[in-house]
């Protein structure tokens, strides 16, 4: 079964419209939570979390991936799959 990628989107904005329109009906203000000294921290948090887990991936990367997955992309394919792409296009246009 296919999935259409736009009506996901479509699917993601209605609910976000759908979870704001419950905030409101139940008296709740996404301006003074994220203006309160708690919706200040917590957003601190999360973006501590966040640069957190970001700095892991990059070392990651950086310390065990990157150049294995350099290589796989250099020398597996580009050279052989680049070659093998173009030359099918060369043959669709003749």
């Amino acid at each position: 079964m296919l999935t259409n990628k736009k009506s996901g989107i479509i699917k993601l904005i209605l609910l976000i419209i759908i979870a704001v329109l419950l905030l409101s009906y139940f008296g709740i203000s996404l301006r003074k939570i994220a203006n309160s000294q708690m919706g200040q921290d917590n957003f601190g948090f999360i973006k501590e979390i966040g640069l957190k887990i970001w700095t892991f991936s990059v070392s990651i990367w950086d310390k065990y991936l990157a150049e294995k997955v350099m290589f796989v992309w250099d020398d597996v394919i580009i050279k052989y799959g680049w070659n093998f792409v173009t030359e099918n296009i060369d043959k669709l246009r003749n």
